[in-house]
């Protein structure tokens, strides 16, 4: 992948502090999160979400990760027969009046935890709110954009 030269400057939250979700967290945050995650699971209920990320919280195939106006998911997923972890991106939400910096150190934090598991890919943009120059500024590199299709089956 080719370096890329960016005009965002990441400097200012290369020191905000990142922590794992807890439930606390999601009563602080759940006016702006709960909305979010409802978006991407419609049929599921307001306690399924709250149990599912109760679940979420320790465990260590996820990073659920939030700074104090940013909340990411990130999950360890692997290829068959391959034994490199890919981290892959559930979501990364931001608070409503915050502004998109605040979500590139949740992108920092996956970028650490991907070198921590010797992990060689990261897929991101899955489910975002923060514009692709800012994730690529936390990687500092060209996000190379790959596509897949969606099929869905039945009704």
């Amino acid at each position: 992948m080719a370096k890329m030269v960016t005009t965002i400057d990441i400097k200012p939250c290369v020191h905000t502090q990142v922590r794992r979700f807890s439930v606390p967290d999601y009563t602080k945050k759940a006016s702006w999160l709960l909305p979010e995650i409802q978006k991407l699971f419609p049929s599921v209920s307001e306690k399924s979400v709250y149990a599912w990320i109760s679940s979420l919280t320790a465990s260590k195939e996820h990073s659920f990760i939030c700074t104090d106006n940013a909340v990411g998911l990130g999950q360890i997923s692997h290829l068959p027969l391959c034994f490199t972890p890919i981290v892959e991106e559930v979501f990364v939400y931001i608070h409503p009046d915050a502004d998109f910096i605040e979500g590139v150190p949740i992108y920092l934090a996956w970028k650490m935890w991907a070198e921590a598991l010797n992990s060689k890919e990261i897929r991101v943009e899955n489910n975002t709110h923060i514009p692709r120059e800012y994730i690529e500024a936390a990687f500092g590199r060209r996000v190379d954009r790959v596509a897949y299709s969606k099929i869905t089956v039945g009704r």
